[in-house]
């Protein structure tokens, strides 16, 4: 299987766009025709040496995947429990969406998967045969020294509130938000190497990253950005 594509996931009306965080890119309109039934057509930003170019891909939507990161029914941050809340309507139109194209839902919120130890969405992750990965799949630290600067600020990982709110132990989530609707389709796995193998059993070959938080779960996780390239 060739490399996976991964990219992040901006929820708009129910489309999926392709973004960079923090960037400050223009914003350029689509080229070609729109997207077909099966189709996303994306708008994708690179930057090479402090120059930002644009380009459009189009994906077909049978080999493309999902993920939906750690939007857990709680947070020891207080302000991003209420903006999971406040997102959840958006994600389950642009979802849905998604599922009618013929692409792969994952959902992924990490450390309380046992939850969904009895779904046969889980059990069909599972089900899943064990490929070769060509590299460890596991979560992965920042190592500023080989991967130099990022586009975001994790100071303030865990919260961004004023005061912040305290990192408390145990942590307050306990499941996935109620209000995220799964599909009978739809996958259920927070671990980088079950996805990898489901990925390759489906042909999927591209990735649309979605959830929170893109300073840390969203780079970080074993089926994150940085792991899943």
């Amino acid at each position: 299987m060739r490399p996976i594509v991964v990219a992040l996931a901006a929820l708009a009306a129910g489309s999926a766009l392709l973004t960079a965080s923090c960037s400050d890119a223009p914003r350029r309109e689509m080229s070609g025709p729109p997207a077909g039934p099966g189709e996303f057509v994306l708008q994708a930003r690179s930057r090479k040496d402090g120059v930002v170019a644009g380009s459009t891909l189009r994906w077909d939507a049978k080999k493309t995947a999902v993920i939906i990161c750690d939007m857990w029914d709680d947070h020891t941050c207080k302000g991003a429990a209420r903006r999971v809340g406040e997102m959840v309507p958006k994600f389950n139109e642009f979802l849905r969406a998604a599922r009618a194209k013929g692409a792969l839902v994952i959902h992924a919120p990490s450390d309380v998967i046992p939850f969904y130890k009895d779904y046969p969405q889980r059990k069909m992750v599972l089900d899943s045969p064990p490929v070769k990965a060509p590299m460890e799949i596991t979560r992965r630290p920042f190592d500023p020294k080989c991967e130099g600067p990022f586009p975001f600020n994790n100071d303030k990982w865990h919260c961004d509130c004023e005061p912040q709110c305290p990192d408390t132990r145990p942590y307050p989530w306990t499941r996935e938000h109620p209000g995220l609707e799964i599909a009978a389709n739809d996958a259920i796995s927070a671990d980088g190497r079950e996805i990898w193998n489901l990925c390759e059993a489906r042909g999927i070959t591209n990735i649309l990253m979605s959830g929170v938080h893109t300073n840390y779960c969203i780079v970080a996780r074993s089926f994150g950005i940085r792991q899943m390239v």
